[in-house]
């Protein structure tokens, strides 16, 4: 998924079809039913934002670096690590979107 997120980065359209399935993924990982759910509904409702981040100058090439910075600590099993550079990841998206609302 990441390996082809990577092929996209001029591609928007499907750019964002692999962010979602990479959080989809994550939350699919946790085996936690309630935090799918969530995350599916947060998709659908957040996926204006989603495409807003990832037009901003640079923010593709952001989002895959992130995913996959997130992807390697969780192959170390490294709970801690993910935790805190996927709070990074949406702290970074975050600022971004309200960057480019303010202009």
């Amino acid at each position: 998924m990441l390996d082809d997120a990577g092929l996209h980065v001029d591609d928007l359209q499907i750019l964002g079809e692999r962010d979602a399935q990479f959080h989809v993924a994550l939350a699919q990982a946790s085996q936690n039913l309630v935090l799918i759910r969530l995350m599916l509904t947060m998709l659908d409702l957040l996926s204006e934002s989603r495409m807003e981040s990832l037009a901003i100058e640079g923010g593709p090439q952001r989002s895959l670096a992130d995913h996959q910075a997130i992807f390697q600590v969780i192959k170390q099993k490294d709970s801690e690590q993910a935790k805190h550079r996927m709070l990074a990841h949406l702290t970074r998206v975050e600022q971004s979107i309200r960057m480019r609302i303010k202009r």
